[in-house]
């Protein structure tokens, strides 16, 4: 190589690594002016965190570095902002270490003294792989078993979607303990248990849910969470309401007045969770990618008889 060659190559690295210093400068100005912000509001002003996503994929490890420091702070917003950080930084990104750090901190918040952060912080973690999930989160995952009630309602399902069958005897436990008398945690850890495989859990989960008939409240509240069991049994009970021409929902068209058969609202439960299913969703929808959702309906029927070894998707939550 000449002597040439070798100044540009080291010009361009040099070059490279005042670009990478200068946006983590940056981003640790921008992040320090919005705490002011908010604290100078007394809390009442929020911060998006869309407007550091110039830094989030160039600057990753600077931020995972930057952001424990907010994390013990006063205000929920500030709070509520690194959160949102941590699950940008993490979902943007491909690295392995970064994606694990992330959700490190995203398990951390799940014990946030706020209530609402608790929920929305554990609802971040749905969104991750189960590779994302170090070893030290899943033990604190599991340690929040050990917590009250209020912290490990949010995070239990995730036990579940990690597949952590050692944890069954503790689930079971907590639904046999007296203190534990919230019917929606019982829920929240009876479809653990049935995620985890427990026979009981499952039969319980779809003959309740086959107990409360079909309408478009209980597809959105109830079987919905059937859909979180990943169960053939239950799966095979919601192929039952999708065969079916019973007319018990409404049209997602607010102008619309006349029933439909509740089998649309079915496709769409069913569409992330089964692979090779005929139709993709819209990102971040539970909409299919179909012109008319009538020729799709018959399409994902034929599927489903066609197929009566359908696979189940359990890799995602």
């Amino acid at each position: 190589m000449k002597p040439k060659q070798i100044i540009l190559i080291l010009i361009l690295l040099l070059s490279t690594q005042l670009t990478f210093a200068q946006t983590a400068s940056q981003f640790k100005k921008l992040m320090k002016k919005s705490v002011k912000e908010i604290h100078n509001s007394k809390g009442k002003k929020t911060v998006s965190a869309y407007q550091f996503k110039e830094y989030i994929t160039v600057a990753a490890d600077d931020i995972l570095k930057e952001l424990p420091k907010y994390e013990t702070d006063t205000l929920i917003n500030v709070r509520r902002l690194v959160y949102d950080l941590y699950y940008q930084t993490g979902r943007k990104n491909d690295k392995q270490d970064i994606r694990q750090e992330a959700v490190f901190h995203l398990v951390i918040g799940c014990k946030d003294k706020d209530a609402s952060l608790r929920s929305n912080t554990a609802n971040k973690l749905k969104y991750f792989n189960k590779n994302d999930f170090s070893e030290i989160s899943k033990k604190l995952l599991i340690n929040y078993l050990s917590e009250s009630q209020d912290i490990y309602k949010n995070t239990v399902r995730i036990v579940g979607f990690l597949d952590m069958d050692e944890q069954i005897s503790k689930l079971q436990d907590l639904l046999n303990d007296t203190i534990l008398q919230k019917e929606s945690v019982r829920w929240e850890v009876q479809l653990t248990l049935a995620r985890l495989g427990d026979e009981d859990m499952i039969s319980y989960c779809t003959k309740l849910s086959r107990s409360k008939g079909v309408n478009d409240r209980i597809i959105h509240f109830l079987l919905k969470d059937l859909v979180y069991t990943r169960q053939k049994q239950a799966f095979d009970y919601l192929l039952d309401i999708l065969y079916s021409d019973a007319k018990n929902c409404r049209p997602a068209n607010p102008d619309l007045y006349d029933p439909i058969v509740c089998g649309y609202r079915i496709m769409e439960l069913l569409a992330p969770a089964t692979e090779d299913f005929p139709f993709e969703t819209y990102p971040g929808t539970s909409q299919l990618k179909a012109d008319n959702y009538d020729d799709a309906l018959e399409t994902v029927r034929k599927w489903f008889r066609e197929h009566p070894d359908y696979v189940i998707k359990k890799e995602t939550y």
